[in-house]
């Protein structure tokens, strides 16, 4: 994955379904659990659900998550690229017909 540290990413497949699609900066490498590597990410403005401890949950900015539940968040893809050496009509505002 292109997960590092800097990056925005957006959650998914997340066991709390109010998380999925949170977008979220991320921080650090935390460490790696279960042979998987974890994340610091902090997210911005809504709050994540967190299973903080023996299943007390809370609702946090700042959490871990494994890689394969992030997603890179990138530029647009090749497909949008809009081709500005052709010259695209324009309509002017007093020309659109009501």
């Amino acid at each position: 994955m292109t997960i590092k540290p800097g990056i925005l990413a957006y959650i998914v497949n997340s066991k709390f379904p109010e998380n999925n699609g949170l977008v979220v900066e991320v921080i650090k490498l935390a460490g790696v659990y279960a042979g998987q590597r974890q994340w610091s990410i902090r997210s911005f403005g809504k709050r994540m659900t967190v299973d903080f401890y023996a299943g007390l949950l809370t609702r946090e900015t700042e959490a871990t998550s494994p890689e394969s539940k992030l997603r890179p968040i990138t530029g647009l893809p090749d497909a949008d690229v809009i081709d500005t050496d052709d010259a695209q009509p324009v309509e002017r505002k007093d020309e659109v017909a009501a």
